[in-house]
C-alpha cells in the first residue's frame, strides 16, 4: 500500500510540475512579455474560441487572468504538498496526494 501511494505520488507531482510549466510558460510570454504573434495566433474574441474555450478567450487580458490564476494554484498546491510531505507525521503521502487531487479538482472546475 505504501509502494502505491508512492507511485500514485509521483504521478500526481510531475503532473502538476507539467502543468505549472506549461500555463506558467503561457502566462510568461502572453502576460508579461505580450508576444505580439502569440497574441494573434489565438484570436481572442473570435467567436469560435468563445464558444469552444468559454468566457477566458473573450479578451487577452482575460485569458492572462486566467493563467495567472492556474499558476499560483498549482504552485501553491505543489509547496503545500511538499510541506505536508516533510512536516506530516502520519500518513503524509496520503496526505500529499489528497492536497494534489482536490487542486487538481479544483483546476479544472474553474475551467
Amino acid at each position: 500500500m505504501r509502494a502505491l501511494s508512492k507511485i500514485l505520488f509521483s504521478l500526481l507531482f510531475a503532473y502538476l510540475s507539467v502543468l505549472l510549466l506549461v500555463v506558467g510558460w503561457e502566462y510568461y510570454m502572453l502576460g508579461i512579455i505580450e508576444q505580439p504573434k502569440m497574441i494573434e495566433e489565438y484570436r481572442f474574441g473570435s467567436e469560435a474560441m468563445v464558444s469552444n474555450g468559454g468566457m477566458k478567450y473573450k479578451t487577452h487580458q482575460a485569458y492572462v487572468a486566467h493563467s495567472l490564476k492556474f499558476v499560483l494554484i498549482t504552485l501553491t498546491s505543489i509547496l503545500a504538498g511538499l510541506s505536508v510531505l516533510k512536516f506530516a507525521k502520519k500518513n503524509s503521502v496520503w496526505k500529499a496526494n489528497a492536497i494534489f487531487v482536490l487542486s487538481i479538482l479544483v483546476l479544472f472546475m474553474s475551467g
